[in-house]
């Protein structure tokens, strides 16, 4: 019996600072907009790749030399801005242009080298190493429009969003090594929602998002891989509240996913009902999870059988979604 580690430690420390503000250019149109600076350190510890330390413990050699680890960092200025229209207290229109910034795990990174065995030791012949390989910070560029209305019971909104970035993060699915590429990615897609209050206490309504991820391969728009890419969803629901009780129940749909390489990911749909009763000093909550018991596997399940398929045992990557599941809780207000 014996211990291996699998990835390199790594500490990470991230300092920011921002500034933002807003102003009315006109009585109905409002203007804002901020910068922030971000720097963010890490560290990687010195380590032994994970089939050397098989390797040596299986008998096959008996030492073997560390990839260096050592310390890097980053500084990255991010910007927003956006302006609100108020056509008046019910209607509303917004565009926005913000931007963020994502580091790939360091840990997948970095840890992974070629060995050539001399003598009873394994030498470190090239590696994937903090000073010769520094991990990028990936900048994205997010444009958003949308429209808003509240009127009387009816609420409802929807926005248009289109988010970019020069680099795309992929898996070696042999070494299931970060990798972080020169390619240009792209989400795009509509969130919506909309709802209706009716007087004698019950209400309905849905949210909804279609996304569309494609990576630029070549100056050709394609699907990004299932594995990163976030599917589709519509959450529908409906309630009722009658004085001290109120009920809600709610379905949520994920939807299929397809990529280029023809993986795919099933959708699965799941409902829950929450029933609530308040009191003087506080409230019952009972909520019933997954409410017919529907029979699924997890999103992250399909995407780990993609990313393990080497292993050739995807029944040892399935994760079954949690089953019915109950919920009572008791909130005290003072």
């Amino acid at each position: 019996k014996y211990s291996l580690g699998r990835y390199p430690t790594n500490h990470s420390q991230s300092y920011a600072g921002y500034v933002q503000a807003k102003y009315n250019i006109l009585p109905k149109l409002q203007i804002n907009g901020g910068i922030r600076y971000q720097n963010i350190k890490v560290k990687v510890d010195d380590f032994v790749g994970s089939e050397q330390q098989t390797q040596i413990a299986v008998g096959y050699g008996k030492s073997a030399s560390a990839i260096p680890g050592g310390e890097s960092s980053y500084n990255v200025t991010l910007a927003n801005a956006g302006l609100l229209y108020k056509f008046n207290e019910q209607h509303q229109a917004w565009g926005t242009f913000s931007q963020g910034v994502s580091l790939a795990d360091p840990a997948k990174y970095y840890g992974i080298g070629t060995y050539k065995l001399n003598g009873t030791h394994w030498d470190v012949v090239s590696s994937i190493n903090v000073k010769d390989q520094p991990l990028q910070a990936i900048k994205t560029n997010q444009f958003e429009v949308g429209y808003r209305v509240n009127r009387g019971g009816f609420r409802a909104q929807v926005a248009g969003f289109l988010s970019t970035s020069d680099k795309t993060v992929a898996v070696d699915r042999k070494t299931f090594q970060i990798l972080v590429n020169d390619l240009k990615l792209r989400n795009m897609g509509i969130e919506a929602e909309v709802s209706y209050s009716l007087s004698n206490g019950v209400y309905f309504g849905a949210s909804g998002l279609l996304i569309k991820s494609e990576v630029d391969s070549k100056g050709e728009w394609k699907k990004q891989e299932v594995y990163n890419a976030s599917p589709s969803k519509l959450v529908t629901y409906i309630g009722y509240n009658v004085q001290n009780w109120s009920f809600r129940f709610q379905s949520l749909q994920n939807f299929k996913q397809k990529d280029e390489l023809n993986n795919v990911i099933e959708g699965y749909n799941t409902s829950d009902l929450m029933i609530g009763y308040r009191l003087s000093w506080g409230k019952f909550n009972l909520g019933i999870q997954n409410l017919f018991n529907t029979d699924y596997q997890t999103i992250w399940s399909k995407r780990s059988q993609i990313l393990y398929s080497t292993y050739g045992l995807p029944e040892l990557f399935s994760y079954k979604g949690r089953g019915r599941t109950f919920n009572l809780s008791y909130t005290f207000e003072f």
